[in-house]
């Protein structure tokens, strides 16, 4: 019964110009009853785009080591490790965006410049992202909160740990 239904959408109920008058069940048809003009089954609906946003990540080194934080658990991502940073604000610059963040999921500071190292775009299945990138080196490793998993690693540490793909293009891109 399956393979004849099949076969039936195959061969009669086609996506464009469907040739109702053929179909053996055309009488009970409830798309064929409700529709004046065959023709216009389906209808598909208009494809929404995806949101796009804008993200600044600071990716902070001292003494050979980075700083990295896991996700917390639940939500998207969860338990992978990632640098900070976090969604840019409306009317806020990326450069101040990338402080923020730190500073809100670190308590770390970091004064005076910060290099912008590049933008990284990434696709998930329900948006894109910009992240944009900044470096900043300190003189020696600080302390920073442990109310998530945050630790200063070596570049050969960090690739050992579950990763986000977002974060394995950010160290591509720092290796330049």
């Amino acid at each position: 019964f399956n393979e004849a239904l099949m076969e039936l959408g195959e061969t009669v109920c086609l996506p464009v110009l469907p040739q109702c008058e053929r179909c053996p069940v055309s009488m009970t048809c409830q798309a064929y009853a409700m529709l004046e003009s065959p023709g216009s089954i389906p209808v598909r609906s208009p494809r929404r785009r995806k949101p796009h946003l804008r993200a600044a990540v600071l990716v902070v080194q001292s003494a050979g080591r980075f700083l990295i934080q896991r996700r917390g658990p639940g939500g998207m991502l969860a338990g992978l490790y990632e640098f900070p940073g976090g969604k840019i604000e409306r009317g806020e610059s990326p450069e101040a965006a990338a402080r923020r963040e730190l500073e809100e999921e670190t308590g770390l500071r970091v004064p005076g410049r910060i290099e912008p190292i590049g933008i990284v775009h990434h696709s998930y299945s329900h948006f894109s992202v910009d992240l944009h990138v900044y470096r900043a080196r300190l003189p020696r490793i600080r302390r920073v909160r442990t109310d998530h998993d945050r630790r200063w690693a070596s570049r050969a540490q960090i690739q050992r740990l579950p990763l986000p793909r977002a974060t394995e293009k950010i160290l591509h891109l720092l290796r330049r």
